[in-house]
């Protein structure tokens, strides 16, 4: 603000700020309540003059979750000045600051960020006649995903203790859901008779993301008069005898699919086989069904075998009694009965 002199003019001394080629500057003429005098205003261009500077950043492109991203930053001109450093997601953002002349080094740790898509900005700030300079690079903070097995019984009581094997793969906490909620020990005395979802989970924890493994598991709870009819009708349905011959069944059913008559040798590696189907599908809680081929399956129930070597020697000798002339030989049929106590 200026006051002018008895000869209506002033003198007014600013500070140019603006880091431009040329600036606008405007003179504006306010008049007291009362004057004679309307507002008016003027306006000149004058041209800037200021220094251009350049600075560039270099980081990793990719960092493990909870590894420091190591930063550094160059100028051209050996000035001395803070930079503003400031990593986002899009979302989320934090700042840094440090001070550079011909270059300066920053550590920006990440076990507080998220896994994702990283941009990194680094800004000189402006001095005197000395214009601001902007870099950017761009980094990915990866996370590892652990591998989470779970392996529970197909029926569950309430207020007995659940008979629950979950391991993580690297090592880490597990927490154990039924039905959403966190299961600790027994199951509890309210769940519902019914089926239910059974989890297990781990957290986010640098440098593993969060994963889980669930299987659907049936809650009987005695208490529940209603309950009671089902559990017997559950249990008649599950003998492991009738659950056996409705195993040979299917994979019976997905070998006539392919030839309509079997030699005894053949309908013998396919009962072995299918024993070998219902041991690790109540293992597993995973029924073996005609859609599926031989394979697929012995890789879903893999896992539960203790003797995988043994399992997919009889998968092959099944096969080569379905899928080709060649009979299984009696003392291979022999081998296959005893492979299945090692199952």
């Amino acid at each position: 603000m200026a006051t002018t002199d008895e000869d209506g003019k002033y003198a007014a001394t600013i500070s140019v700020s603006v880091y431009a080629p040329a600036a606008n500057i405007t003179a504006l003429y306010m008049p007291p309540p009362g004057s004679p005098y309307a507002p008016s205003n003027a306006t000149a261009q004058i041209r800037v003059i200021y220094n251009q500077t350049t600075i560039t950043i270099a980081a990793p492109k990719e960092v493990k979750w909870g590894d420091p991203i190591p930063v550094e930053i160059r100028q051209a001109v050996p000035l001395t000045r803070k930079v503003v450093v400031t990593i986002t997601n899009g979302t989320a953002a934090v700042t840094y600051e440090t001070v550079i002349t011909d270059a300066a080094a920053l550590v920006i740790p990440t076990t507080d960020l998220t896994p994702g898509n990283y941009t990194i900005t680094a800004t000189a700030q402006p001095l005197g006649t000395w214009a601001p300079s902007t870099a950017t690079t761009r980094v990915v903070i990866a996370a590892e995903k652990p591998k989470i097995t779970l392996q529970a019984p197909p029926i569950l009581v309430a207020g007995l203790p659940a008979q629950i094997h979950a391991a993580a793969e690297p090592e880490l906490p597990i927490y154990i859901y039924l039905g959403g909620r966190p299961l600790n020990g027994a199951v509890p005395l309210d769940a519902s008779t019914g089926p239910t979802t059974l989890k297990a989970a781990t957290q986010r924890q640098p440098p593993y993301d969060p994963a889980q493994a669930t299987t659907e598991v049936f809650i009987v709870n005695p208490i529940q008069a209603a309950a009671i009819a089902t559990a017997l009708a559950l249990a008649i349905r599950l003998r492991p005898k009738t659950r056996l011959q409705e195993v040979k069944k299917e994979v019976i059913a997905a070998a006539t699919a392919r030839r309509r008559q079997l030699p005894p040798e053949t309908e013998e590696a396919l009962n072995v086989l299918a024993t070998a189907f219902h041991t690790l599908g109540e293992r597993a809680g995973l029924h073996y069904h005609r859609k599926m081929t031989y394979r697929e399956y012995a890789a879903k129930v893999e896992p539960y075998a203790h003797d995988k070597n043994c399992l997919w020697r009889i998968v092959t000798l099944a096969e080569r009694g379905v899928y080709s002339p060649l009979k299984p030989h009696p003392v291979e049929l022999t081998e296959a009965w005893t492979c299945i106590e090692q199952l």
